[in-house]
């Protein structure tokens, strides 16, 4: 018979470390998707008896890890970085996609009744991949990147309409 002794401890510092990497607080692992600051407080404290897949999913993805990292450190190995080539945080990713909307609304403003058919397209077609991307960033952006990103997609709307 095989036992496998799970690494908790191993775990807790694992996580600390990455998070601290990261610049990040326990609250900010929440804020970001990940399991509550409680949690993630006894995670790194050695208290947590068991997570749930979903946890051990939103807390790899916000610590960028591969996924199954945190049953490879449970099992006495190393987390894996998430292979990109930057990691871009979701607040970056939304700042990103808010510039490039608003500049979006410029130029159709700007140019207004001498924009073709075609321009039209591309630009209304740009606009639905970055609302797109918006939408699907909403559940991890802050309160107040949340606010932002409403008034931005209901101006975006009014002005590709």
């Amino acid at each position: 018979m095989i036992v496998v002794v799970m690494s908790w401890e191993k775990l807790g510092v694992a996580v600390r470390d990455r998070r601290c990497e990261l610049g990040l607080t326990q609250a900010d692992i929440a804020a970001h998707g990940g399991p509550s600051a409680l949690t993630v407080r006894a995670i790194e404290n050695n208290r947590a008896g068991r997570l749930s897949p979903r946890l051990r999913r939103s807390l790899e993805r916000v610590l960028s890890w591969q996924t199954s990292s945190i049953e490879t450190v449970l099992a006495g190995g190393t987390a894996t970085a998430a292979e990109t080539a930057q990691q871009m945080t979701v607040g970056q990713l939304f700042d990103l996609t808010q510039r490039v909307l608003a500049l979006l609304k410029a130029a159709v403003n700007t140019l207004g009744a001498d924009v073709n058919e075609d321009m039209r397209a591309e630009l209304t077609a740009v606009a639905r991949e970055a609302e797109a991307t918006i939408l699907e960033l909403m559940p991890q952006l802050d309160d107040a990147q949340r606010g932002k990103a409403v008034e931005l997609l209901a101006d975006l709307r009014a002005s590709v309409a």
